[in-house]
């Protein structure tokens, strides 16, 4: 097959979904086909007051780096990479697939596969009501394309709009994401991701931290992200930020309790990392995460810091319990990986029925 996708517009730090594009690019390139990537940057509010330098600017610096690949992800060299700042059908080659991987993307794709023979699809990977208007998102599920989710409650949605979707779940890289020493020799650590996206909900982190710092003061309290370190961060608090590969893997094995504070996930990757690294997980009760996860981590309710907190702290008093989690997070990861992931996701795609 000759597969292309379309995500919009370069990341220049890591992006979650940006990460699962490229790794099923990865895979189907391995697995012999054709692939190209577009990073075709969308028109966004504000665009047409943007002064004409600036505008000028912004598409001599896509020309500059019109074949330069992610410096945060090793894709492979047999993957075409174009890069644009504007999204013209030109651009597209010729794909017996081609791929919509957002709500900025969607319509454009729709409009290259009704205008040629390209079998198109459009990747779930969030509900995006934080990137465009309710009713718009809405607009781009209903399109004539196929669709593919990534847990079942995206699936679920697009069935009450009256769309159906395949769910294809995120899986992390359990080449990468290895278990490292069992909770008993870990030091008493806590791990959580923040970010700047409200919705990932930093300030619970925050707090959450916060009440872990007065009430267990040996404890080791981490986080990591692409952002600088949040103001609102306690100073008990030690920031990584944009983590290597081997990094985040570290952070993952040191922690004895991991922390996901957002009040939603589309899926909710770094959550499966961290179990299949043998971590503990005290996650906000968001239908991502649980998707996957089910009963073998420890929920809070959506928005409730004091909960985070408590949960995570009655895992670290009570180490048989934080042992017994982990072991029930960990045998529940490996049972779905990321070649697994890869191949449905293929499989999908070469589905044309």
């Amino acid at each position: 097959m000759r597969v292309t996708f379309v995500l919009p517009g370069v990341a220049l730090h890591p992006v979650g979904g940006y990460k699962v594009v490229y790794q099923y690019a990865n895979h189907l390139v391995g697995a012999g086909h054709d692939v190209t990537v577009l990073h075709l940057r969308p028109d966004k509010p504000g665009d047409a007051g943007r002064h004409p330098l600036r505008r000028s600017a912004l598409r001599a610096a896509y020309r500059l780096a019109r074949s330069r690949r992610p410096t945060w992800f090793s894709l492979d060299r047999r993957i075409a990479v174009v890069n644009a700042a504007t999204q013209s059908p030109r651009l597209v080659p010729g794909s017996d697939v081609i791929v919509a991987t957002s709500v900025r993307t969607a319509h454009f794709v729709a409009s290259v596969s009704s205008a040629t023979s390209a079998r198109g699809y459009y990747f779930l990977q969030h509900y995006e009501d934080f990137t465009a208007p309710a009713a718009v998102v809405d607009a781009t599920w209903r399109l004539p394309l196929r669709k593919i989710a990534v847990a079942e409650w995206l699936a679920v949605r697009a069935r009450e709009l009256g769309v159906e979707a395949v769910v294809v779940p995120n899986a992390p890289d359990l080449g990468l994401f290895v278990r490292g020493e069992p909770i008993a020799a870990r030091p008493h650590a806590v791990v959580a991701m923040v970010s700047d996206q409200v919705w990932k909900r930093t300030d619970l982190v925050a707090d959450a931290m916060r009440t872990l710092a007065q009430a267990s003061p040996g404890a080791q309290l981490l986080t990591f992200g692409t952002c600088t370190r949040p103001a609102v961060l306690p100073p008990e608090v030690r920031h990584v930020r944009t983590p290597t590969p081997a990094q985040l893997t570290a952070l993952y094995q040191s922690a004895r309790v991991f922390v996901c504070a957002s009040d939603y996930e589309g899926f909710g990757l770094p959550v499966a990392e961290a179990m299949a690294s043998g971590a503990a997980v005290v996650s906000t009760d968001n239908g991502g995460v649980r998707s996957f996860a089910g009963d073998t981590i420890v929920y809070a309710p959506v928005g409730d810091g004091r909960a985070l907190a408590a949960r995570t702290l009655e895992l670290l008093a009570d180490e048989d319990a934080c042992t017994a989690k982990a072991d029930a997070g960990h045998e529940k990861i490996m049972s779905y990986g990321l070649s697994e992931a890869a191949s449905c996701f293929e499989r999908c795609l070469a589905d044309v029925a």
